[in-house]
């Protein structure tokens, strides 16, 4: 949420007086669209599995943002740099060997999913099944280390 949106509002009316700003809400927003909608207006049913469907251009296999890889990275991404990463370096202080090959490989598992193709979610159902398991070879690694400290 944009605290000061009433401010940005304000500043964007100044910066460019030729368009309208309007601070709205969805429904209010979804009204105004469906009347600005031409009759010409269509809907894309079905895979978008070519360069053109229904006369529209887009990237194929791009309809999936695949929001759970986000999730998961991002989670990975928190537990070596907050718990599995400190809990190596403090095991290391108090005399234990810090787990130097386990911990690159995690991060190497974590980081085999960062490709742009990858993490944005665009690639074939097998690519993003492939990454699900990436990420639970990451997280067993760095649990099974952070459990044992």
């Amino acid at each position: 949420m944009q605290k000061d949106i009433t401010e940005a509002i304000r500043v964007a009316r100044k910066l460019y007086p030729d368009i309208e700003f309007i601070h709205s809400d969805f429904k209010t927003y979804v009204k105004a669209m469906e009347k600005e909608i031409s009759e010409n207006f269509s809907t894309v049913k079905g895979e978008l599995t070519s360069q053109e469907t229904d006369g529209r251009w887009t990237l194929a296999n791009t309809a999936s943002s695949w929001m759970g890889l986000k999730v998961d990275n991002r989670a990975g991404e928190t537990a070596l740099e907050r718990k599995a990463e400190p809990a190596a370096a403090m095991a290391e202080v108090l005399g234990k060997a810090y787990p130097e090959d386990q911990m690159i490989y995690s991060w190497k598992k974590l980081m085999q999913n960062h490709p742009h193709d990858s993490i944005c979610g665009c690639s074939v159902d097998e690519v993003n099944e492939e990454m699900k398991t990436r990420f639970a070879k990451s997280r067993q690694v760095r649990m099974r280390f952070t459990m044992r400290v």
